[in-house]
C-alpha cells in the first residue's frame, strides 16, 4: 500500500458552509426485491507484460487496462484479447511523464487526466497525445498563519487539507470540473483527534480544468462517524457524478447513500443495510500510532464497510459494493433502481462495477497480489 502524507502525522504528532443546508430530508430505505443472485462470468485478458497493480475502464470498443506502476494502458477486446497499447513511461508526446499512475478519469470529450503522486496532473487528448503536465494549483483566500494555530479555523480553508492518496478516486462533472477526494492530517484537524473534522470538514476538492486549480471544496462526511471517538482508519468514501451533475456519495460505516445537486445541497438519502456485515468498528480513543497502524492495516480488512458506487444514468441504476468481513467467502453488491433497493447478491471479493456495454456490466476485483488479469461481466434483468 503506498502511504504518502497519511502517517507524516502518526510519525510527527505525538463556521459552517454555506453549501449544505439545514433542512431536514428523510431517508428512504425503499425494498422491492427483483435479484436474489447474479450470473457472473470472468474473462481472462491475454497475458501481457504488467506490474498487475492496475485500473480498468471500460470503452466503446473494449477493455482498457492502465498500468499504474509502468504507465502502460492495454486495450482489449470483449473478449480478452490484446489490440494495442498506448502510453507507457517517457517524455515523448505520446508517454507520460510520471513514475506512478496514482489517480484517472476520462472526461466527457473523451480526453484524459491522469494524477501523479506530487500534485502533478498530465492531460491527454483521445489519441493519447500530451496537452500539458502542470502542478496542481492549490490557491485559495486561506490565511496559513490562522490555520496552523488550530481552533477558530474556517473548514473551507484550503490548507486544511491534502489529497487523499489512499482514496484517489477521480470524477468529471459536464461543467468543466473535476473532483478529487481530500482528507485533513494537521494535528489539530484530522480523522484520528478531532471532533470538527467529522463536523465540518470537507472532502472533495473542485478542479478547474482549463487552469488545473481548485477552486472549491465541498462535502462533509457521514454524522454517523460523531457515534464514535474516532473511526480514522474507516473515515473514507465513494462517490460518482450523473449527467445532471448530481452527487452521488456513500460513506464506508453509513448504509445511507447522499444525494446532492452541483451546489452540495443534499436532496435526498435513501440506503439499506448490507447482509452480514461485521461492523463491530474499534474505536481510536487516543493517539497511538502503533495501534492506529495495527487498526488499518491489520483490523480493517477484517471487517465490513461500503467501498464503491457507481451509477448508471440511461438505467437509472446505482451499484454499490460492500466487504463482508473476513470470515465471509463472498462480498456484497447492492443494486438500486430509481433509489429503490432491487437486489442485494453475494459476489466475489472486492468486486466494484465499474462500466456497462449493452447487454453485459463490467466489473473489478484487482488488488496488488493478483498475478493474472481478468474482469467479470454479468448481466441483470429488471
Amino acid at each position: 500500500m503506498r502511504l504518502h502524507l497519511f502517517f507524516l502525522l502518526i510519525t510527527i504528532f505525538g463556521c459552517s458552509s454555506q453549501k449544505e443546508k439545514s433542512t431536514t430530508i428523510k431517508s428512504s430505505s425503499k425494498q422491492a426485491i427483483q435479484i436474489d443472485t447474479l450470473l457472473i462470468d470472468q474473462i481472462m485478458l491475454e497475458d501481457v507484460n504488467t506490474s498487475y497493480v492496475t485500473e480498468f475502464y471500460i470503452g466503446n470498443d473494449g477493455i482498457n487496462v492502465i498500468d499504474k506502476r509502468f504507465g502502460w494502458i492495454f486495450h482489449f477486446d470483449f473478449g480478452g484479447n490484446l489490440i494495442s497499447q498506448s502510453l507507457g513511461q517517457g517524455a515523448g508526446p505520446k508517454e507520460i511523464n510520471t513514475s506512478y499512475i496514482d489517480g484517472f478519469v476520462q472526461l466527457p470529450n473523451r480526453k484524459m487526466l491522469f494524477m501523479g503522486s506530487s500534485f502533478d496532473i498530465h492531460y491527454h487528448d483521445k489519441d493519447y497525445e500530451r496537452i500539458q503536465t502542470k502542478q496542481l494549483s492549490w490557491l485559495g483566500s486561506q490565511n496559513p498563519n490562522k490555520v496552523r494555530k488550530g481552533p477558530g479555523f474556517d473548514p473551507n480553508e484550503f490548507l486544511l487539507y491534502t489529497l487523499d492518496y489512499q482514496n484517489m478516486v477521480l470524477r468529471t462533472d459536464n461543467n468543466g470540473y473535476f473532483y478529487i477526494p481530500i482528507n485533513g492530517e494537521l494535528a489539530h484537524f484530522n480523522g484520528y483527534t478531532s471532533h470538527e473534522y467529522y463536523q465540518e470538514g470537507r472532502i472533495l476538492a473542485k478542479v478547474a480544468i482549463d487552469e488545473m486549480k481548485v477552486v472549491d471544496l465541498l462535502g462533509t462526511r457521514s454524522k454517523k462517524y460523531l457515534n464514535y471517538k474516532y473511526l480514522g482508519h474507516h473515515a473514507r468514501f465513494s462517490y460518482d457524478i450523473d449527467n445532471q451533475n448530481m452527487f452521488y456519495v456513500s460513506h464506508e460505516i453509513d448504509p445511507l447513500i447522499y444525494l446532492y445537486n452541483s451546489s452540495f445541497e443534499l436532496k435526498s438519502k435513501f440506503g439499506v443495510e448490507g447482509k452480514d456485515m461485521d461492523t463491530s468498528y474499534t474505536e481510536i480513543t487516543e493517539l497511538d500510532p502503533k495501534k492506529i497502524r495495527n487498526l488499518f492495516f491489520n483490523e480493517r480488512p477484517k471487517l465490513g464497510w461500503y467501498h464503491h458506487i457507481e451509477y448508471f444514468d440511461n438505467l437509472d441504476i446505482l451499484f454499490r459494493s460492500y466487504k463482508k468481513g473476513i470470515e465471509e467467502q463472498l462480498d456484497g453488491l447492492q443494486i438500486y433502481k430509481n433509489k429503490i433497493l432491487v437486489g442485494d447478491v453475494s459476489v466475489p471479493k472486492g468486486l466494484k462495477v465499474i462500466g456497462y456495454k449493452e447487454p453485459y456490466f463490467y466489473a473489478e476485483a484487482n488488488s496488488e497480489e493478483v498475478t493474472d488479469l481478468f474482469i467479470y461481466k454479468f448481466k441483470v434483468f429488471l
